[in-house]
């Protein structure tokens, strides 16, 4: 399932996978049963983050080119430099 993202080109989407509210880079790779999402922001907002418990945080989730998501892998509001494989549940970071 795909909704409100924008998937790049040469990415792999697997089945089962979930991707709400993201950008998924160049040549990406979301395994099965993974979920990458953000937090839905209201129509006429224009910000890129919301306040979570005080805290300012991304509310869309961006992986750079050539990232993979392994098989049944959580990615909630995360910031995903290039060329890196996410193998546990993450959220709220940026991941260098």
């Amino acid at each position: 399932r795909v909704k409100e993202s924008i998937v790049l080109e040469d990415s792999e989407i697997k089945h089962d996978a979930c991707v709400l509210y993201s950008i998924i880079g160049w040549g990406s790779r979301v395994g099965a049963w993974a979920r990458v999402e953000g937090s839905p922001t209201p129509a006429g907002s224009h910000s890129t983050s919301i306040i979570k418990n005080g805290v300012k945080v991304q509310s869309i989730s961006i992986l750079g080119k050539d990232c993979a998501v392994g098989d049944e892998v959580r990615v909630q509001n995360c910031v995903c430099l290039p060329y890196k494989e996410l193998k546990r549940d993450v959220a709220n970071e940026v991941i260098m």
